[in-house]
């Protein structure tokens, strides 16, 4: 342990909370010293000049404070002993909370990813320095998991813009791969007044900040070095962004069917990145295709939870193209995935189960056409 860097932070926190102890509450200059001071404790170097001012904001200085105090400088009898010094600093920097969060991800290679920028309403996909990335904004609300997985999961509006890029295309295969590292959580009042041609400058330099006080591992909360651009895949989007646009439009983030739905499609083909996980994405493939089911029979007015096959077959043999033997193909399919997720199905027990690569493209394809059914009304020829 440096001595001279404990013996640093030990008097910062000190020094400052004595400093300031007749104050209840930091004004706009005495916030900006507090930052500058933390930049050159932390020996890091400072944002870019037109970026400065929008790092002054009380939740950025707050979460570089803390970073103080969780110092690996620090003993935990250091901390401790500090602990008072520390809760009353902090308390000076008020943390503002607005009724939405933005969410910033650099998106990881084994997608395969559109090669022009798409937004819609809040959400942005664009690229910074050759990474795609993607912003989007989010509802704050009392209970944090209403609008993201407490399995660290995607956000609601991050699982809607994936489906609309991956749903969109007439043909190909387009995804988003994503990742638990290298993202970022920052509430809308942080980001509001940033000019629209800085805000994604402003979230990489954020991002690589916060970079610098997280560990490189393997847990979802460490960091891991950035990529190689040249492991990222772009194909041409062009012809797909008015279906991008309308598919975006009728995806509802309040229906939990068909955000359920996504949740098994958009992991499908993550999955099948890697192949040793191949079984687990032709099992989600399945998932998604009964989920589809259920929302069409929703679609055709019967809101049971129960699988109603006489509507189903009527629907698919009316309203789809070649409906009848899709349906048949589909319901054929329920035996393999019988053999996927049940240890001991009727067929009996197979270690390496009866399914081939063919099995994941077909049913992934299928459920892409029948989420633009659902959404759109549009049938593809490509399934």
């Amino acid at each position: 342990m440096n001595d001279d860097k404990r013996q640093k932070h030990k008097d910062y926190i000190i020094g400052y909370a004595t400093k300031f102890k007749d104050k209840t509450q930091l004004k706009q200059a005495e916030l900006e010293k507090l930052f500058n001071s933390l930049i050159e404790l932390h020996e890091i170097p400072f944002p870019p000049t037109e970026l400065r001012k929008f790092f002054l904001h009380p939740n950025i200085i707050k979460d570089l404070l803390l970073e103080v105090f969780n110092s690996d400088s620090l003993t935990r009898d250091d901390r401790f002993g500090m602990k008072e010094s520390f809760k009353e600093l902090n308390k000076l920097i008020q943390w503002k909370r607005s009724a939405f969060s933005i969410n910033f991800r650099i998106l990881a290679p084994g997608g395969n990813y559109p090669n022009i920028e798409l937004e819609r309403a809040s959400s942005k996909y664009t690229f910074n320095n050759q990474f795609p990335v993607l912003i989007t904004k989010n509802r704050n609300k009392k209970d944090i998991w209403a609008d993201t997985s407490i399995l660290n999961w995607l956000t609601r509006m991050e699982l809607k813009f994936a489906t609309a890029v991956m749903c969109a295309p007439e043909k190909g295969l387009f995804h988003f791969q994503f990742t638990s590292y290298n993202s970022l959580n920052i509430d809308n009042d942080c980001f509001e007044y940033i000019p629209n041609e800085l805000r994604v400058y402003f979230l990489r330099e954020l991002l690589d900040l916060q970079r610098r006080f997280t560990p490189i591992g393997v847990r979802s909360w460490n960091r891991k070095p950035l990529p190689d651009v040249k492991e990222y895949e772009f194909s041409d989007y062009q012809k797909s962004a008015d279906a991008f646009k309308q598919i975006y439009d009728k995806f509802s983030i309040q229906d939990d069917l068909l955000l359920r739905t996504c949740n098994y499609f958009v992991k499908a083909i993550m999955h099948w990145d890697n192949h040793i996980n191949a079984e687990e994405a032709i099992t989600n493939n399945f998932m998604c295709l009964e989920g589809c089911l259920h929302l069409i029979q929703k679609k055709y007015g019967d809101n049971k939870t129960q699988l109603n096959r006489k509507l189903l077959y009527s629907v698919f043999q009316k309203d789809i193209t070649n409906g009848e033997n899709l349906y048949d193909f589909i319901i054929e399919g329920y035996g393999k995935r019988n053999a996927l997720v049940h240890p001991e199905p009727h067929s009996g027990a197979q270690w390496d189960t009866s399914i081939i690569s063919e099995d994941f493209y077909e049913y992934f394809n299928i459920s892409r056409m029948l989420l633009n059914f659902i959404l759109i009304d549009r049938l593809l020829d490509d399934y």
